[in-house]
């Protein structure tokens, strides 16, 4: 299969640079950023001191004396003072839908609490908020609880009388009193929406625990419950959303909202008609069922076609195809490698990308399978094909991804951080491969990183693509300069490859490597402005970049610059 084109050729970047300053006089420039280190990400030009902007696209990359030859009476010349600029950072695996609604769902738990200090939490609210009809929430970690996971009776003894609904900060589980239950009609008889994948845990008597496991069992019940309004998408994503511009993230593939997610949308377009929406939002249609999968490419189609703007598009489905949720005797699969590959051809045969939530190999392998059928039975489409998460992967499925063209997607921070410590035997099997990074990009494979946030069980200004580039060099704890880094230790990536991840990488992931991705002369004017030269910075310090400045879509959206 022929590797994506990620940069464009040396002929064609002079030739458009040649056309572009030939006619320079006609066009109105508004900025002209100048006495910069510009690192571009183009192959064709990797540094340069001066980037001109007209209106929201890049019309000149160069030096600062050339540049100047654009400036007029309404341009805007900036002096960086020597800093670096760098392209906007793109997040492909985030769910800030999932983090809006659950600022606005009023009860937010953390990490570091227990099983008395959620009861507090949630008894709390209750008190100061006497006429909420439900009493919601985000943030409970299921492993706190143990096996037997939480209970309805825990939550009962401080909320007994309304319903109170809990989803965990994983996304993969929720937790409900008994009023809840009642409401939402969860019984002994209830069946489970996919058995052995999507359930309701329950007790030796066969009776609802509290603990809904996975997406199918829980998303599909915030309607009935009053949650997931448009009205409370709006209210989190003001909250939210602005934190993006702030770290650098000028783009961002939203990784689902399951059963709600057209509500999200209608918020971010009304954000979009006020002027507030500060980040280029590319959104999914999330399948967590075989309702979903009978339903998804018509409804990312027509999603796809009513939410078409500058700023927010639906651009692919998103399968969940395992869970996290801990119950070692459930498998949490949702669909075979026949399945899947009925589900990819159709979603190839529309042109939209589809991103597969894939945690255990034997799941990778199925996924893999049924993007090899899709390929084949639409050789020509455009999507793009993307697995995330992936540990740990059979060595024999890892050729596949090349000959597919499929994109790994993995959280350089996140992956694999701990994961020995959790599962040692896994690096004792010769047949799996784990933590894959740099064995992905020397095998051609294109390879994208993002935060998964929330589930990164930190604020979207906790877990940076600037804290991910530090441990994607270092495989170390953040800001550490010794000790055992993470295994596989060859897997470590250098910045580059890192910033590439973010960059063109992403863009190419998104679908948009024509527009995004680089500092080169006609794409959109996406770019952001560093306290440092992460070139030359301690790696134990990347952390602890900040960005002085964010533009996006030729427009300052964030500005620390003096």
């Amino acid at each position: 299969m022929k590797l994506p084109r990620l940069f464009p050729s040396l002929t064609q970047s002079v030739a458009l640079l040649a056309s572009v300053s030939l006619c320079s006089a006609a066009f109105a420039d508004d900025y002209i950023f100048t006495n910069a280190k510009v690192y571009t990400v183009d192959q064709a030009q990797p540094w340069a001191e001066a980037v001109v902007v007209d209106d929201n696209r890049i019309t000149f990359v160069g030096d600062a004396n050339s540049a100047l030859t654009y400036r007029n009476e309404d341009t805007q010349v900036i002096d960086v003072d020597g800093r670096m600029m760098m392209p906007g950072l793109n997040d492909i695996h985030t769910h800030p839908g999932v983090a809006g609604l659950a600022t606005a769902l009023g009860v937010i738990l953390t990490p570091n609490m227990r099983i008395g200090d959620y009861q507090d939490a949630v008894k709390q609210y209750a008190d100061a908020n006497p006429d909420a009809p439900v009493i919601a929430g985000f943030g409970y970690i299921p492993p706190v609880f143990g096996p037997a996971g939480p209970s309805k009776e825990m939550l009962d003894t401080v909320v007994p009388d309304r319903p109170v609904f809990i989803i965990s900060g994983f996304g993969h589980s929720a937790w409900a009193n008994s009023k809840a239950l009642e409401v939402l009609n969860i019984t002994r008889d209830t069946p489970d929406p996919v058995p052995g994948a999507h359930f309701y845990r329950r007790d030796s008597n066969g009776e609802p625990t509290g603990h809904l496991v996975e997406g199918a069992a829980f998303w599909s019940h915030l309607s009935a419950l009053g949650l997931g309004t448009p009205e409370q998408f709006l209210a989190g994503y003001q909250r939210v959303l602005p934190d993006f511009a702030t770290v650098g993230i000028t783009s961002l593939f939203d990784a689902g909202t399951p059963s709600v997610q057209e509500n999200a949308y209608i918020a971010l377009r009304e954000l979009e008609a006020g002027g507030q929406l500060n980040i280029r939002y590319n959104g999914s249609f999330y399948v967590i069922d075989g309702t979903d999968a009978d339903v998804a490419v018509a409804e990312a189609k027509r999603l796809r076609d009513t939410y078409d703007s500058d700023l927010l598009k639906i651009t692919g489905i998103k399968v969940s195809n395992d869970g996290q949720s801990p119950d070692p005797s459930k498998s949490h699969l949702l669909f075979d490698s026949a399945q899947l590959s009925d589900i990819f051809t159709r979603i190839a045969e529309a042109d939209l990308n589809v991103m597969v939530h894939a945690t255990t190999p034997f799941t990778v392998t199925q996924t893999l399978d049924g993007m090899e059928t899709a390929r084949a039975a639409q050789p020509d489409t455009e999507s793009r094909f993307i697995i995330t998460h992936m540990d740990p992967i059979m060595k024999s499925d890892f050729p596949r991804f090349a000959e597919l063209g499929v994109i790994g997607a993995v959280n350089f921070e996140g992956n694999n951080l701990n994961f020995q410590h959790r599962n040692p035997a896994v690096f004792e099997d010769d047949t799996l491969m784990v933590g894959t990074a740099r064995s992905f990009i020397e095998a051609g494979v294109v390879l994208t990183s993002g935060s998964d946030f929330p589930a990164c069980g930190r604020p979207i200004t906790g877990c940076t693509p600037f804290h991910a580039m530090e441990v994607g060099l270092t495989r170390l704890g953040l800001g550490q300069t010794e000790g055992d880094p993470m295994a596989p230790a060859e897997e470590s990536i250098s910045l580059e490859q890192s910033i590439q991840a973010y960059t063109m990488s992403a863009a190419y992931q998104m679908g948009q490597e024509d527009d995004l991705g680089s500092i080169s002369v006609g794409k959109l004017a996406d770019m952001i402005v560093l306290d440092r030269n992460l070139f030359e910075t301690e790696p134990h310090t990347i952390h602890e970049t900040k960005v002085l400045m964010t533009m996006l879509n030729g427009r300052i959206v964030h500005n620390l610059l003096p």
